[in-house]
């Protein structure tokens, strides 16, 4: 990860710059009023495992729900990929954090995708 675009082209030699480190990994840089953030290597470590898991849910819920592979990509069974998704951000925020905005949306995300997966289930 490098510094951000807007960071970098604003800074100049001899400006002050705060560095805030956890556990010897840079996890932000001020600068000049901008503010880039980094993610932690232990961070950087869990998200593929957590990707994992998400698809290993979504492929749960279906085997569940239908377990006919012809079903796998049908319509209502679609819907699983975006709950997998939402609930893997909200298990990332709840291992991370996040802002608020950022967990206001997530949460809007998978109440969005359990409603239309269900609806679509109803429907279907």
């Amino acid at each position: 990860m490098g510094v951000g675009s807007v960071t970098y082209d604003d800074a100049r030699e001899g400006d002050h710059a705060e560095v805030r480190l956890w556990q010897g990994d840079v996890v932000e840089l001020r600068v000049r009023g901008h503010i880039d953030f980094y993610a932690p290597s232990s961070q950087q470590a869990v998200l593929p495992w957590l990707a994992l898991g998400c698809l290993i849910l979504a492929g749960g819920a279906w085997a569940l729900l239908s377990g006919r592979l012809s079903a796998l990509f049908a319509f209502p069974n679609f819907g699983l990929l975006f709950v997998a998704i939402g609930v893997g951000w909200l298990g990332s925020m709840a291992l991370f954090g996040g802002h608020l905005v950022v967990w206001v949306f997530a949460i809007a995300w998978t109440g969005f995708a359990v409603f239309w997966t269900v609806g679509a289930w109803r429907d279907g």
